[in-house]
């Protein structure tokens, strides 16, 4: 049985209003013998205040990034553990300041934020199921990218297997490690001998391991969740924790 690391799913979006005309000339429309049609159109975009609408495009860029490079990117989004997460909140409430402070004074560009941490508790169902689906997957594509020879496929993967490890418990991060590391070894040794050397990929597959991989499958074969020990759980509640910043100025 693997479990999960508790933890929060981040969510984070930034929106940018105002400022900003599209305006469309149309200059040719044509129909074609087989029933298309051809369309041929002038676009104008018109900027109110183009000093404004920079400041407003870098700080709307400076608060994503305050908030998201505090965290920790997977698959599954921007995640953070316990322990950060009072380092992402007093990130975005920073940024929500800041925000509140351009929205004041701008003239015609209003930048709202919208912050959400979702709890992920180690008796997770859901969230459990989709993370074995797609730590299974990631499996597969490394073993699968090996077979190939396809070096770029091998790295990819293992970089997505490595950027899982934060969801997980202690054990299940060291099987992933030991995989990660045995993709990336495969991937070097198929850039010596296959891309470099110009060998077969049949002869080099045998030279590869490709044990800890599967290792990595099979502890995620079994999707139940965790079964109640009767030992007291966290003091943080089972449910999901949500919480939403929006910052806003009525126009």
């Amino acid at each position: 049985m693997y479990t999960l690391k508790p933890g929060y799913l981040i969510s984070v979006k930034t929106e940018l209003r105002g400022g900003i005309q599209y305006l469309r000339e149309d200059i040719r429309k044509e129909e074609l013998p087989n029933g298309a049609e051809e369309h041929e159109w002038k676009t104008t975009k018109k900027i109110e205040d183009s000093e404004e609408f920079k400041k407003a495009t870098l700080l709307r860029a400076k608060v994503a990034s305050m908030i998201s490079s505090k965290c920790k990117l997977t698959p599954f989004g921007l995640i953070c553990s316990e322990e950060d997460l009072p380092i992402v909140e007093k990130a975005a409430e920073l940024g929500e300041l800041m925000i509140e402070e351009f929205n004041a004074t701008a003239k015609h560009t209003i930048i709202r934020l919208n912050f959400l941490p979702a709890l992920i508790t180690s008796d997770e169902e859901t969230a459990a199921r989709n993370i074995a689906k797609q730590m299974r997957a990631l499996a597969a594509d490394m073993k699968n990218a090996v077979r190939q020879g396809d070096v770029e496929a091998i790295r990819e993967a293992a970089k997505k297997a490595a950027m899982m490890r934060d969801l997980l418990g202690e054990e299940e991060r060291t099987r992933v490690s030991l995989a990660v590391k045995e993709a990336r070894d495969a991937a070097r040794l198929i850039t010596k001998e296959v891309i470099k050397n110009k060998e077969k990929i049949e002869k080099v597959l045998p030279k590869i391991k490709l044990g800890a991989i599967s290792k990595m499958r099979f502890a995620f074969m079994d999707t139940e969740a965790p079964k109640d020990d009767g030992k007291p759980k966290d003091k943080m509640p089972t449910g999901q924790r949500k919480r939403m910043a929006t910052v806003e100025v009525a126009e």
